[in-house]
């Protein structure tokens, strides 16, 4: 069973390359059919006034035929085009995403209290600041990947990659969710051990 990277993946190498092939066939489909057609303006001459109008009318229903046939391609191909570009930016969103969750995990401070210097508390709290603007900056990353990541997920349904790519969107809201968390205790735990540290002076 293929997971949602993997599915997405084989999508985005596999799109470009049907797409081609559609085109191909089109034209030899296009191409068909005005040999038909013609074949069939030099057979009328040959035959009776009642049996032209049948061939004339059979003539007309296969180009309206091939016609929608074509708009209906063309339709699906700018719905896969559609889905290979959101594919894309998901992809790229979720990956800037989580650059930010193991980067901010690895320079924040544990939570809980500790015994530190002026100086270290400072440095804490600088560190915190930078750490919270960086996180602002990436919060329209998270809001367009999750839009993107959702109307993904409406569009493979309840299939494995479906389920998989909403399990994959909860993961990372909740990643979201327990930096912001973080962020918040690490302020709140900063400014106490500043006001206790003032007034020990």
């Amino acid at each position: 069973m293929a997971d949602v990277k993997t599915w997405s993946v084989l999508n985005v190498l596999l799109i470009p390359a049907v797409l081609q092939e559609l085109q191909a066939e089109t034209l030899v489909g296009h191409q068909l059919l005005q040999d038909v057609l013609c074949e069939a303006l030099q057979s009328m001459e040959k035959e009776p006034a009642e049996r032209r109008s049948e061939l004339l009318m059979q003539m007309t229903g296969m180009k309206k035929s091939w016609s929608s046939s074509v708009a209906l391609a063309r339709q699906n191909w700018t719905l896969m085009m559609d889905q290979l570009q959101q594919w894309t930016l998901y992809h790229r969103g979720l990956k800037c995403l989580k650059n930010l969750f193991v980067t901010v995990g690895s320079v924040l401070p544990p939570t809980g209290q500790c015994v530190c210097s002026v100086q270290q508390l400072q440095s804490c709290t600088s560190l915190q600041q930078c750490v919270e603007e960086w996180a602002e900056l990436h919060s329209p990353v998270l809001t367009w990947t999750s839009e993107v990541g959702q109307r993904l997920s409406e569009t493979l349904g309840e299939s494995d990659c479906g389920r998989g790519l909403q399990s994959e969107l909860q993961d990372m809201k909740k990643s979201w969710e327990q930096i912001r968390a973080q962020l918040q205790t690490n302020k709140h735990l900063a400014a106490t051990a500043v006001q206790e540290t003032e007034l020990s002076l």
